[in-house]
């Protein structure tokens, strides 16, 4: 990419998310000529984040608790997956099923632990839910924060 308004840009139009060219100024590595050289964090870190996940025991989390999700519609919402490609779109395919057994199991395991724990879901939220829906997590927070005990 040249730069990155540019990089910006092609974001939009490829993943459809508005993402705060901020965003992208700490991901990536920027040459003197402006021009993305190369990400910040190394792929290794992510392979040993993704590494370490483990399923979350909700009912060991003691205190109330707010999850606000922001669940891909299809896998054509995914980053990166608004393509012809077939071999993409199939690997889009596959992530979002995923990705959608996962916050299934996830989601009803925080139904089964009651009041205490709370789950906001915006409809079209994108990953960026504090921006694409700030009303909607303010009014998450605020009805969550006034739970609590003063």
């Amino acid at each position: 990419m040249s730069s990155a308004q540019a990089l910006t840009e092609w974001a939009m139009r490829t993943i459809g998310v508005p993402i705060p060219e901020s965003e992208y100024r700490q991901l990536a590595v920027f040459g003197s000529d402006g021009r993305v050289s190369g990400l910040r964090t190394p792929p290794t870190v992510q392979q040993q984040i993704l590494a370490g996940m483990v399923e979350v025991d909700w009912t060991m989390i003691r205190p109330p608790a707010l999850a606000i999700y922001a669940a891909a519609t299809s896998r054509e919402s995914l980053p990166g997956c608004r393509t012809e490609d077939t071999t993409i779109r199939q690997a889009c395919g596959e992530l979002f099923a995923w990705m959608q057994r996962h916050l299934d199991a996830s989601q009803r395991l925080l139904a089964a632990n009651g009041e205490r724990l709370q789950l906001v879901e915006p409809a079209g939220a994108n990953p960026f839910v504090f921006l694409s829906h700030p009303r909607e997590v303010e009014e998450a927070l605020d009805r969550f924060l006034a739970t609590l005990p003063r």
